[in-house]
Parts: C-alpha cells; sequence; structure tokens
C-alpha cells in the first residue's frame, strides 16, 4: 500500500510512486495484472487509481472493520495491456 503524510498529500507523490512501481512491476517484473483496494470514501485514492488507468472490479461489502466501523473496499484492476495503453496517451 502507498500511505502518504497529511501534509504531503495532493502534491502527486503517491502518483509518481504508483507510476514507478507499476512500471518496475509491468516491464521488469513481467507482471501481468495489478490488483489494489481502496477504502470506500477515500475519493483521492480512487482518483488516483482511475487516473491510472486502473478500472473498477467491485465492492467489497464491509469488508474492513477500523476505527469501530465497517468500511466497504472498492477493488480496481490494471491488465499490462491497459498500463500500456493509458502510458501511450499520455
Amino acid at each position: 500500500g502507498i500511505r502518504i503524510a497529511k501534509e504531503h498529500q495532493g502534491k502527486g507523490y503517491g502518483t509518481s510512486a504508483m507510476k514507478i512501481l507499476l512500471k518496475y512491476g509491468f516491464m521488469e517484473r513481467r507482471l501481468h495484472k495489478c490488483s489494489s483496494t481502496v477504502l470506500d470514501g477515500n475519493e483521492a485514492s480512487i482518483r488516483m487509481h482511475k487516473k491510472l488507468g486502473f478500472e473498477q472490479e467491485g465492492i467489497l461489502k464491509e469488508n474492513i472493520y477500523t476505527s469501530g466501523k465497517y468500511y466497504n473496499e472498492v477493488c480496481f484492476g490494471l491488465t499490462k495491456d491497459m498500463y500500456l495503453e493509458n502510458i501511450s496517451e499520455e
């Protein structure tokens, strides 16, 4: 997972880190697919995943319990072909 300190959020550091990770995974390690989950309500992370070309694949209902509450998990997926298409558009 990626966690960015509050004072550094919104500056593109998470997106940059994910781009490096995805390039390494797909181009160096020959990964076919990257899957990721985000807590429902984390709009910044959801936007970042969509910006990177991930597609929402589903929702795991009340799958995470934290701070006294259950949260849904939003599931995302990105294949190598989707990744290559997305970086060619940049």
